[in-house]
């Protein structure tokens, strides 16, 4: 990914709120907290978004939202697969926190340089407890011809897509992941490879999947990335 510096529009969970109407609520069957299941009518407050502050190019096992670390952190770990699900190698950086010249923090989600068809990059994240709203923002999803096709999946699917760059096409589930719908690499200085999705019922746990559409032949290893966190903590 090249370094960019014009700054999107920042995402703010009020905004997410008035904006509803893009999906309609539906149940999820993810992992949550049954006293916020039952709680239908549970007072949700704006927490604003994680910055991802850790520390640029160290392994990121966990971090927290919001502004008290003793008490909301969440859980991260990835795996790299092949086709067929056996571990492979994962590509340089997977799991470190890097950043781009716009301020968007994110965890890097790398392909083998050689990636295969088929070879996946996951990462699943895991809230200390369920909250509503959680949205963040997958950065860098593009394609070459005849070098990478990034494919990127999203789940539990109840999700809705908040903000789209402009080389982006797909639902971003499985039968039809994101991918970038432009035959070339996103350029610099702009934010068109970049997704934002959120989860507007109750969710603790949610997986991004990173997948090789075509055999790899560029030398240089591809990669997305997940950051620009927030959410509505409910009580």
């Amino acid at each position: 990914m090249s370094d960019r510096t014009t700054p999107p529009t920042p995402v703010s969970r009020r905004l997410v709120t008035r904006t509803a109407a893009w999906a309609t609520p539906v149940v999820l069957t993810a992992v949550t907290a049954p006293a916020y299941a039952a709680a239908s009518t549970a007072t949700c407050t704006d927490s604003g978004q994680d910055t991802l502050n850790q520390g640029y190019g160290y392994q990121v096992p966990w971090f927290y939202l919001g502004d008290d670390p003793y008490s909301f952190d969440v859980d991260v770990a990835t795996t790299t697969t092949n086709a067929a699900g056996a571990p492979i190698t994962t590509g340089s950086g997977t799991g470190t926190l890097q950043k781009t010249s716009y301020f968007l923090s994110y965890i890097k989600l790398a392909m083998p340089k050689t990636a295969a068809q088929g070879d996946t990059v996951s990462i699943t994240l895991t809230l200390a407890r369920a909250v509503r709203n959680l949205t963040f923002t997958l950065t860098n999803v593009d394609k070459t011809a005849g070098q990478w096709v990034d494919q990127v999946v999203a789940s539990p699917a109840a999700f809705g897509v908040l903000a789209r760059g402009s080389n982006v096409a797909g639902s971003g589930t499985t039968a039809d992941p994101f991918t970038g719908k432009a035959d070339k690499a996103v350029t610099s200085k702009d934010a068109s490879g970049d997704v934002t999705v959120t989860w507007p019922g109750l969710v603790q746990q949610v997986t991004v999947s990173y997948t090789a559409g075509i055999a790899q032949t560029s030398k240089s290893a591809q990669y997305v990335g997940v950051g620009g966190f927030s959410y509505d903590n409910c009580s």
